[in-house]
């Protein structure tokens, strides 16, 4: 008959009978594991130490549940000599992992340093805090679990917020740590590695100190914590408190297997309540029974041969819950080695403890894994001591031990806008923009498996704010991308661009800005068309649709005459997109925002000309063009509203073509349309039009966006489905991601050139190509029709050519001719799509 060894923990005899005494788990042959010797003493290292040595004199075969860092150390130093085995030590001390254990030491509860790195991973990516610190006891226990915190967030690029610490020798003294938590402003999290006591005096002091934040988040180390007790402290705080459950499934999960298994046991052997540190020795008790039944009976049992077992079988699995891999050390272990692990035996320290180099040699024959459980969970803890489970919180990990690479980097997206601006256009297009990414990015945080986080920022129109926020975003690695961006107009677009961080990825701009194009920015990633694609394009619809062959250009200006929004780039575009079609530019008229004149453009626009091409002997002139460009932005809407209404009591019928520019908002063109007179009226989008185009153009995409409710559907504004769009991109580039870093997307979006969106692999925006190398755009003067600007010269090399940044593949024109109808769903022309020329480089033209 075998007896083993139950040290220190009352409990233990009742767990391990569980496992002994449930005739559902009695073992078979005779002679295998029949009952134990249980030696119960107080919890120091002299009491556990001398029960332990009772056992040994009695002639167990081996411990099981022995309890505490510093009693394990006298206790493994203790068997280690006589290899006796000690099977689940209820410490998560790294020590007895990889090094003072040896293999004599079987673990099946994680290691501290696990525990606190799946806290960083916790506080990250499901809590999205990242100030977070550490209050620990300065020992074993609060050095692994300071490691383990640091580790995690060295790895992803962070720092520890900050950390306070007590001498357990005074362990009613904490007010030197509470200090140190502090000391850089209030943390989001602590990361506790205390006693109950302790955890109990730290919750006392801060709920009374005003250092700390209310709505500080606790992630307390499970230390065998009995939150029943602590509560009281907290009750009617606004504190969340979270555990961890090191090893299997929580205990409230009771529809789980495995629990259920051991609930059923303990109930048949005693009516003391379940305990997740009991859990773990009934466990260990399974893991003998599984290894004496694999050992079987027709060799001698000796305590090296079920060691031996255990290496050998690697992987336990108890209902369903994995233990392993328990890994044995290196098979080449030389003879120089193995000699050392005979020193070592016998009670001398290891080699790297006294100096010797002989330690390091010797560590290549310790077992590489003796850590069983690869699963850790959390539960909430309510101020009343009540556990709950927390949804999607469990993690696990295959390698021998958890490490900074089993944490999930989260995803932060920055999404800058201004949805409190006083500006009503800019706050209603930011509106419109993050509700499409916020309701998408609900779905995708499944789909893709990551943890992501919309962090949306107002500047509220403000410069100041906006770079204070570009400021923070840049000081914050975690944040991957800017999605979406939106701005009032081309000086806060200047400012944007030039004060976003270096290797900063800014997706989608909300803008057809041709400085986002050109010169070459790679960290500019643009969906929509460029201006210079939008002018090609509605020229094109104007002539290939409509017969245009005269064609016009309203721009604007502010007060001194200076060309303000997107004018500038219409004015520059413009020469090259005619000359195209074998066309001059008709003429030009200017608008002042805010003058409510249009007299000048209108005689600027509509003067008579002769056709070169007419005879001689009988011209022909005509009073002004066939198509007019509205090249403004959409503050200047009053006034072209009133050129068109004039142009059309004059008796002038035209096509007219808007830029998305001004185009965003089709209702706001609802008067236009009224007073055109027969006049054909487009309006240029970036993604959307016709019901039956959607459709065609966005299958699955387009039906989902109809199914992800009344947010979205009641919206007819593009803006919307821009940001949804923008969103759905984004995901695709995740899923081809290499590393979840700021360069891992840049270079992601580059190297595949073609980003084809999911669920409709027909859909693709690209192609994304990088210059060869470095290059800048000079920049001339220019003077067209007495206006002053700057205009993009011929790259001083050619190293630019066929660079691109810009995705879009096409953009729609939507004609409407019904004011009282103005949502581009419902047009009755079903909408006309540009195609954007793919073989034309975007830094060709000068």
């Amino acid at each position: 008959m075998l007896w083993w060894g139950y040290a220190n923990w009352q409990h233990s005899i009742w767990h391990l009978s569980a496992v002994v005494n449930n005739p559902a788990t009695v073992l078979g042959p005779k002679g295998r594991l029949r009952g134990g010797q249980q030696g119960w003493g107080k919890y120091t290292a002299p009491s556990q130490l001398a029960n332990i040595e009772t056992m040994v004199a009695f002639g167990v075969f081996g411990i099981a549940g022995a309890v505490g860092t510093d009693e394990i150390m006298a206790t493994s130093a203790y068997l280690r000599p006589l290899g006796i085995p000690l099977v689940e030590t209820s410490t998560g001390a790294g020590k007895f992992r990889r090094n003072k254990g040896g293999r004599y030491i079987v673990n099946l509860r994680i290691s501290f340093a696990d525990e606190a790195l799946y806290l960083v991973d916790f506080a990250l990516s499901i809590l999205f805090k990242r100030k977070i610190s550490v209050f620990w006891q300065e020992d074993g226990l609060g050095q692994s679990v300071m490691n383990g915190t640091i580790g995690g967030l060295t790895a992803l690029g962070l720092s520890l917020w900050s950390n306070g610490s007590y001498s357990p020798l005074t362990p009613a003294n904490i007010s030197s740590g509470v200090d140190g938590l502090v000391a850089n402003g209030p943390p989001n999290v602590i990361i506790t590695a205390t006693p109950a006591p302790q955890l109990t005096l730290l919750l006392q002091t801060i709920l009374k100190d005003p250092r700390f934040s209310p709505s500080t988040v606790i992630l307390a180390v499970n230390t065998e914590l009995d939150f029943t007790q602590i509560a009281p402290v907290i009750a009617g705080s606004s504190f969340t408190i979270y555990t961890t459950v090191p090893g299997g499934v929580p205990l409230p999960n009771v529809d789980d297997p495995f629990v259920q298994a051991y609930s059923n046991a303990w109930e048949a052997v005693t009516s003391i309540p379940l305990t997740q540190g009991g859990m773990l020795t009934y466990a260990a008790g399974l893991l003998i029974k599984a290894t004496f039944e694999r050992m079987g009976c027709t060799e001698t049992i000796t305590r090296d041969r079920f060691i031996d077992t255990i290496y050998g079988t690697e992987m336990f699995d108890f209902e369903g819950t994995r233990a392993g891999p328990y890994i044995a050390a290196d098979s080449d272990c030389d003879a120089t080695t193995c000699a050392c692990n005979q020193v070592r035996r016998a009670g001398v320290l290891y080699g790297n403890e006294v100096g010797d180099d002989r330690g390091m040699i010797c560590s290549l024959c310790l077992p590489r894994a003796n850590q069983g459980f690869h699963t850790i969970s959390i539960l909430n803890v309510s101020t009343a001591g009540v556990y709950s489970t927390v949804p999607d919180s469990t993690s696990s990990w295959t390698t021998c031990a958890a490490s900074s690479s089993s944490i999930t980097r989260p995803i932060f997206i920055a999404h800058m806008s201004a949805p409190s601006a006083k500006d009503a256009n800019l706050a209603l297009k930011s509106k419109l923009v993050e509700s499409g990414i916020s309701n998408l990015l609900q779905y995708l945080s499944g789909s893709t498996k990551q943890a992501l986080h919309l962090q949306a920022l107002d500047y509220a129109g403000n410069t100041t704010t906006m770079l204070s926020q570009l400021a923070i975003l840049d000081s914050n690695p975690l944040v991957l991308l800017i999605l979406c961006p939106v701005m009032e107009n081309s000086d806060m677009w200047n400012t944007f661009q030039a004060n976003v961080p270096s290797g900063m990825p800014v997706i989608a701009p909300v803008t057809s800005l041709q400085q986002f194009r050109t010169p070459f920015d790679s960290r500019f990633t643009n969906l929509r068309p460029s201006a210079y694609e939008e002018i090609i394009g509605i020229v094109n619809w104007m002539v290939r649709s409509h017969n245009v062959s005269r064609i016009s250009i309203l721009l604007q200006a502010n007060s001194a005459g200076v060309l303000v929004g997107q004018s500038q780039d219409f004015l520059e575009i413009l020469p090259n997109a005619t000359a195209n079609q074998n066309l001059l530019i008709y003429s030009s008229g200017v608008v002042v925002t805010g003058s409510n004149d249009v007299s000048a453009a209108l005689e600027s626009i509509f003067v008579s000309s002769y056709i070169a091409t007419s005879e001689p002997n009988n011209p022909i002139t005509v009073d002004g063009p066939d198509g007019i460009i509205i090249g403004i932005s959409d503050t200047g809407i009053s006034e072209a509203i009133m050129f068109i209404a004039n142009a059309s009591l004059a008796g002038h019928k035209v096509v007219y073509g808007v830029p998305t520019s001004s185009a965003w908002q089709p209702e706001s063109w609802s008067p236009a349309v009224a007073a055109a007179n027969g006049s054909v009226f487009g309006l240029a989008d970036p993604f959307f039009s016709s019901e039956a185009s959607m459709e065609k153009l966005y299958g699955p995409i387009w039906g989902g966006y109809l199914n992800s409710g009344p947010n979205m559907i009641n919206q007819s504004s593009s803006l919307v489905f821009e940001g949804v769009l923008s969103g759905i991109f984004l995901d695709a580039l995740l899923a081809i991601l290499a590393t979840t870093t700021r360069a891992g997307l840049t270079d992601s979006v580059y190297s595949s050139s073609m980003v084809h969106l999911p669920l409709n692999t027909a859909l693709a925006y690209g192609p994304f190509v990088q210059p060869p190398s470095t290059c800048s755009a000079e920049w001339a003067s220019f003077t067209f029709h007495g206006l002053n600007g700057l205009i993009s010269a011929a790259p001083a090399s050619e190293c630019m050519s066929g660079a691109s940044n810009e995705g879009a593949q096409g953009f729609f024109i939507n004609v409407f001719s019904d004011p009282s109808n103005m949502n581009p769903l419902k047009q009755a022309s079903g909408g006309h799509y540009s195609i954007v020329n793919a073989g034309a480089s975007l830094n060709t033209y000068t």
